[in-house]
């Protein structure tokens, strides 16, 4: 959303080397997000294909991809499990993306969370909730899905969400200012800066919590990087984050899906890659509420 001559983003344009220090607490040199997507699809909804493909094949628009769905089961059934044992064995902090709609098939997976403090994070109430294809122009509408999700999510997760992402990082000209709205604090579907920033929504403002970093969808499932691939890749962002966070706080996201991490031939690569960077001092693992809450209190 770069600003031209006939728009403007809800945000300022600043390049990071011309801004003020951020310093995180202790001061650390990174913000560690890790984000596993906990995610279901709705299979009544006849949507096209909207999600990573295990086996590529081309179905009419509008039939149901039972295949795929499948594969993406396999992660709530037996990988987040494998996920689990590995972040639990580093105490790590997690920031889950959750659809609220998994209630009806898998909630053992939230109370899993619950236990070891996960924050969860809205991520509408189906992973096919795709907002630009539904809601574009239907504000009402969109404004339904919101409230539903955070009815679900307070169901599930037993609070009210403070931040929201929306499925594949897609929202409406209406998202920002809506969730304001309906109380949220923190928006996350951005990938243009390793800084949290403020976007205006409206009368009121949200904290942008930066989605860039690492991604198995990306890696793995769209690029076909091997395991070994996908470890050096974490440790060269990592090894670049940390030596420019010596100067100029700087964040970093590793999202990973317990359908693609979970599997045997990838578990190993996400533990070595946690395990280097949880090697290091000055790493500040946290959520991303509280990456909020430290930008308000210090930058706003």
């Amino acid at each position: 959303m770069v600003r031209t001559e006939n728009f403007e983003p809800p945000y300022e344009s600043t390049v990071i080397v011309q801004r003020p220090k951020l310093s995180w607490p202790d001061d650390a040199r990174i913000a560690l997000t890790l984000t596993p997507s906990i995610e279901v699809w709705d299979m009544s909804d006849r949507l096209p294909y909207n999600g990573p493909t295990n086996i590529p094949i081309l179905l009419p628009q509008g039939a149901r991809d039972y295949i795929n769905d499948s594969w993406r089961e396999y992660g709530l059934r037996v990988g987040i499990w494998r996920i689990i044992e590995v972040l639990d064995k580093y105490k790590a902090r997690v920031s889950a993306e959750l659809n609220p709609g998994i209630k009806h098939s898998y909630p053992m997976v939230v109370e899993e969370g619950k236990k070891r403090g996960w924050e969860f994070i809205a991520h509408s109430y189906y992973q096919s909730d795709v907002l630009p294809v539904r809601f574009d122009g239907d504000r009402e509408g969109e404004r339904e899905l919101i409230r539903k999700t955070v009815r679900g999510f307070e169901e599930i997760v037993g609070i009210k969400p403070e931040g929201w992402l929306s499925p594949h990082l897609s929202h409406t000209p209406d998202t920002v200012e809506l969730l304001a709205e309906e109380g949220f604090k923190f928006f996350c579907d951005v990938m243009n800066d390793d800084q949290p920033y403020p976007i205006r929504a409206g009368k009121r403002t949200l904290i942008a919590i930066p989605d860039i970093g690492i991604s198995d969808t990306n890696l793995f499932a769209r690029l076909g990087k091997s395991p070994a691939e996908y470890v050096e890749a974490v440790k060269t962002c990592f090894d670049t984050l940390y030596r420019e966070g010596a100067k100029q706080g700087r964040m970093m996201n590793i999202n990973f899906h317990p359908y693609i991490t979970g599997s045997p031939h990838h578990i190993a690569a996400f533990e070595k890659g946690l395990e280097y960077i949880m090697g290091h001092e000055g790493v500040w693992n946290c959520t991303r509420a509280e990456i909020t809450e430290w930008y308000t209190k210090n930058y706003m």
